[in-house]
C-alpha cells in the first residue's frame, strides 16, 4: 500500500494553475496534518482535487500533476503522475461538506439515523423515489379497485333485479337468488328464446290450476269403402216380372209385399182388408213381382239405409261429445278451439252427405229398376274426403291434456324452466359484457 506524501505539482485545476511544492519550507505529508489558511485560499480545492483522485472522473485532460507516494512496507518514494495513478495501490477518503452533502442523508422519517456513502444515498434517493411512485400506485390501484367494486356492485344488482324478476314470473320460491340466477346462466349452452306466443302459452301453464282428465272421443266413422257398396246396390237390378202399377209407387209396393207375407203365414186366400177372395193368379203375380232377387235388393237397400242412419247418429254423437274448451290447459285451449270448429263442420258436412244418399237410396227401392241414381250418388260422394285425421288431432290434444294432469307438478316445474332459460337468453349479453369489464379490471 502506498501513503501520499506531497503534491509536487499541480497545474489546470481550478486556481491550482502553476502550483510546486515548497520543498524547503513544506514537510512530507505526515500521518496526521492540518491545513488552514483564509476562506477562499483553496482548502476545499485541495479536498475536491483529492476527492477526484478516488473518483478519477473530475480530471480533465487540462489537468496535470505529480505525486509523491512512500511505499508503506519498503519506504521507498515513487513519483507518480496522472498515467500513473493506476499502477500503485493507494487508498485516499475526504470527508467534507461535499462529502456529507453528497454522500450522508438522513433516513426518511428517522431522527438521528443517517446513511453515509454515495451508494447509499442514491439507494435513499431511490426509496423515496420508489415510495412516491407506491404512493401514486396506490392512489391509482385504490381507484381502479373502487372502480372495479362499483361495476362488481351494478352487476350483483343486475343479477339481483333479474333474479327477483323470474322469480316472481314463474312462482318460484324465496331460495331462488341471484347466485342461483348465475349458477343457471353457467349452465345455459345455446340461447333458447320464446315467441310471444309461446312465452304466454307457457306462462299460462306456469299459473295453471290442476284440471280433470277428459276422456278421449270416437273416430270410427264412415269408410271410404261405403262408395263402392252403394254404388253396386244402385247399379243393380232384381231379375223378375214387375207389375206396372208397383214399379213406381214404393209406398203401395210395400204395402202389398208386407200383405203377400201375412196371407201365406195364414194360409188364407181372402183378403184380410176388403174380405174379398183373392184369386190364385193375383197371388201369382204378386209372387212373381216380389220374387227373391227383388227381395233382397230391398233388404239390403233397407239395412244400408239403417247403417247409415246408425252412421249420422255417431256423427252426432261425435259432435256432442267433443269437450268443452274450457276443460283444457290454458295451453293446449287455442289449437283445440281451432280443432273443434273444424270437426263440427266435418260432422255436419257428412250428416247432410249422408241423408242425401239415404234418400237416393229411397228413391232407388221405389224406382228399382232405374240406373240413374249411381250418377246423383258419384257427385254427391265426391263431396267427401273420408279423412277424420281432425279427431285423431283432437284425441292427441286430449292425451297431452291428461298427460299433463297426471304429471301436473312436473309440468308446471317445466313451464317455469323454460321461462327461466327464456330469460337467461335474453340477459345473456348482458352478462357477458358485466363479466368482460370486470375482467378488464381486474387485470388493471
Amino acid at each position: 500500500m502506498y501513503q501520499l506524501r506531497k503534491i509536487k505539482e499541480l497545474n489546470g485545476y481550478r486556481f491550482f494553475q502553476r502550483f510546486k511544492w515548497d520543498e524547503s519550507n513544506c514537510k512530507l505529508f505526515a500521518e496526521n496534518n492540518i491545513i488552514y489558511g483564509w476562506n477562499g485560499s483553496g482548502k476545499t480545492t485541495l479536498c475536491d482535487f483529492l476527492k477526484a483522485l478516488v473518483d478519477q472522473t473530475a480530471l480533465s485532460d487540462e489537468i496535470r500533476f505529480s505525486l509523491l507516494f512512500e511505499d508503506t512496507d519498503s519506504h521507498e518514494f515513487k513519483p507518480i503522475n496522472k498515467n500513473q495513478l493506476e499502477t500503485i495501490p493507494y487508498r485516499i477518503c475526504v470527508f467534507h461538506h461535499n462529502y456529507i452533502r453528497d454522500n450522508i442523508s438522513a433516513v426518511d422519517h428517522v431522527k438521528h439515523i443517517f446513511s453515509v456513502g454515495k451508494e447509499q444515498t442514491d439507494r435513499i434517493i431511490e426509496v423515496k423515489e420508489l415510495k412516491e411512485e407506491v404512493r401514486k400506485q396506490s392512489s391509482r390501484l385504490k381507484s381502479l379497485q373502487n372502480d372495479l367494486s362499483a361495476k362488481k356492485g351494478e352487476f350483483e344488482k343486475f343479477k339481483a333485479e333479474k333474479a327477483k324478476l323470474i322469480k316472481d314470473t314463474v312462482s318460484y320460491n324465496s331460495s331462488y337468488n341471484k347466485n342461483k340466477f348465475y349458477d343457471s346462466f353457467k349452465k345455459l349452452k345455446d340461447k333458447q328464446t320464446l315467441t310471444e306466443e309461446e312465452y304466454k302459452r307457457v306462462l299460462s301453464s306456469v299459473h295453471a290450476e290442476k284440471r280433470e282428465p277428459i276422456n278421449t272421443i270416437r273416430a270410427d266413422f264412415i269408410q271410404s269403402t261405403v262408395e263402392g257398396y252403394v254404388s253396386d246396390i244402385l247399379s243393380e237390378t232384381p231379375t223378375n216380372k214387375t207389375i206396372d202399377s208397383l214399379k213406381n209407387d214404393y209406398e203401395q209396393s210395400k204395402w202389398l209385399e208386407q200383405g203377400l207375407s201375412l196371407h201365406a203365414q195364414r194360409q188364407s186366400n181372402i183378403c184380410l182388408f176388403c174380405g174379398n177372395q183373392i184369386s190364385n193368379q193375383r197371388f201369382d203375380q204378386l209372387r212373381a213381382h216380389f220374387n227373391k232377387s227383388y227381395k233382397d235388393l230391398c233388404d239390403r237397400i233397407d239395412n244400408t239405409i239403417n247403417l247409415l242412419n246408425n252412421k249420422i247418429n255417431e256423427f252426432e254423437i261425435s259432435k256432442t261429445s267433443l269437450p268443452d274448451s274450457a276443460l283444457f290447459y290454458p295451453e293446449l285451449k287455442g289449437e283445440y278451439i281451432l280443432l273443434q270448429s273444424n270437426a263440427i263442420e266435418i260432422c255436419d258436412k257428412y250428416i247432410n252427405a249422408i241423408l242425401q244418399i239415404i234418400e237416393i237410396l229411397k228413391n232407388k227401392k221405389s224406382d228399382i229398376i232405374n240406373l240413374s241414381y249411381l250418377n246423383v250418388f258419384a257427385m254427391c260422394v265426391n263431396e267427401l274426403s273420408f279423412d277424420y285425421s281432425v279427431f285423431n288431432k283432437i284425441n292427441d290434444i286430449i292425451k297431452k291434456h291428461n298427460e299433463i294432469t297426471e304429471r301436473f307438478q312436473e309440468s308446471i316445474r317445466e313451464a317455469q324452466h323454460k321461462i327461466e332459460i327464456h330469460y337467461l337468453s335474453n340477459f345473456s349479453d348482458s352478462i357477458i359484457t358485466f363479466e368482460e369489464e370486470i375482467e378488464k379490471r381486474e387485470k388493471k
